[in-house]
C-alpha cells in the first residue's frame, strides 16, 4: 500500500510539477517582481522534497492530488501570484516551512526528464488503449521522430492529472474515460502522427484489446448481437480463471510466474471468440490486426 502511494506521489510530482515546470517558472516569473521569481521556484522545490514522505506517512493522497492539481492550473495560466498562494497552502498542509528564496536551476537533461515507463504501463493497463500510444516500445514500433515524441509527451502531461484521478474510480468509469479520451485525441494525433502511423497504432490497439476489448474500437467488424451473446460464456469463464490467478498472487505466489499464465488465458479466449466469427469476419479481423508485434511491445513485463 505504501509503495503504491509513493508511486502515485512520484507521478504527481515528476509529471505535473517536475523539472520542466520549474524551467517554465524560472523563465516566466522573471516578468514578475524579482522576489516572486525567487520565491516560487524555491517553494516548488521544497514541495517536491517534502510531499512524498508526507503522503506516505499521512496517507492523504486525495488532498495532495487536489492541491497539486490546483497548483498546476495556476502555473498553466501563468498566474504566479496565485500559484505562490497555493504553494504556501501545500507547505502549510504538510507542515513544511517556506524555504529561503533562491533561484532553482534546472539543467537541460533534468528539464527533459521523461515520464517513467512504470507510469506509462500503469496507464495503458488500467485505462485502456487510449494510453497504449505512450509506451516507449509502441513509440519505437511507430518510428516516431524526436519532435513527434516531444509533442506526444507534452500531450500525455496534459492528460495526466485527470488520468491519475480516474485510476481511483470503478472499472466502468475507467472504460468510459478510455472511450472519451480515444475520441478526443483523434484531432490531436492527426496533427502529430502521419496516416501510416495512425493506422499502425490502431492495429496495435486491436492486438492488445483483441475481440473481448471495447466494441467501439472495432465497430467496422460488425459483431452481431447474437455473436455478442455467444461471447459471454467463454469471456466469463476466462474472467473467473484470471481472478483465481490473482488470488494466488494475494496468497503469496510470484507475480512473474503468474503473468504468463494470465497472458495465455487471453490468447485462449481470443481463439475461442475468433471461432465464432463468420469466414468474412475472420478475414477482415486479420486485416484489421495487421502485422503482429511482440507481446512485450503491448504489455509491460512480457
Amino acid at each position: 500500500m505504501k509503495t503504491n502511494t509513493k508511486m502515485k506521489t512520484r507521478i504527481l510530482l515528476l509529471c505535473l510539477l517536475g523539472s520542466a515546470f520549474l524551467s517554465q517558472v524560472n523563465a516566466e516569473a522573471e516578468k514578475e517582481a524579482p522576489p516572486l521569481s525567487e520565491r516560487l521556484p524555491a517553494k516548488i522545490q521544497k514541495i517536491q522534497q517534502e510531499l512524498p514522505a508526507w503522503v506516505q506517512n499521512a496517507g492523504n493522497k486525495e488532498k495532495a492530488a487536489a492541491l497539486m492539481q490546483k497548483l498546476k492550473e495556476n502555473l498553466d495560466a501563468k498566474n504566479f501570484e496565485q500559484a505562490e498562494k497555493t504553494a504556501d497552502s501545500i507547505l502549510e498542509t504538510i507542515g513544511a516551512s517556506a524555504p529561503t528564496a533562491a533561484r532553482v536551476e534546472v539543467s537541460a537533461p533534468a528539464a527533459a526528464q521523461d515520464i517513467t515507463e512504470e507510469v506509462r504501463d500503469k496507464l495503458a493497463h488500467n485505462l485502456g488503449s487510449s494510453f497504449l500510444l505512450f509506451r516507449t516500445k509502441v513509440l519505437g514500433e511507430l518510428k516516431v521522430t524526436q519532435e513527434q515524441k516531444e509533442k506526444l509527451n507534452q500531450y500525455l502531461r496534459k492528460l495526466l492529472p485527470d488520468a491519475m484521478e480516474v485510476l481511483q474510480r470503478s472499472k466502468g468509469e475507467r472504460e468510459k474515460y478510455n472511450q472519451k479520451t480515444h475520441e478526443e485525441r483523434a484531432a490531436v494525433l492527426k496533427e502529430i502522427l502521419n496516416d501510416g502511423q495512425r493506422t499502425r497504432l490502431h492495429q496495435m490497439e486491436l492486438q492488445k484489446d483483441l475481440l473481448f476489448g471495447p466494441a467501439w474500437n472495432r465497430q467496422e467488424l460488425q459483431i452481431t448481437d447474437a455473436q455478442q451473446k455467444q461471447f459471454r460464456a467463454p469471456t466469463q469463464e476466462t474472467q473467473q480463471k484470471t481472478m483465481a490467478l490473482m488470488g494466488e498472487i494475494q496468497k503469496g505466489a510470484n507475480p512473474e510466474a503468474i503473468r504468463p499464465k494470465a497472458f495465455q488465458l487471453r490468447l485462449d479466449l481470443e481463439a475461442q471468440l475468433e471461432a465464432l466469427l463468420t469466414d468474412a469476419q475472420k478475414k477482415q479481423w486479420k486485416e484489421m490486426l495487421g502485422q503482429p508485434v511482440a507481446p512485450g511491445v503491448l504489455y509491460g513485463g512480457l
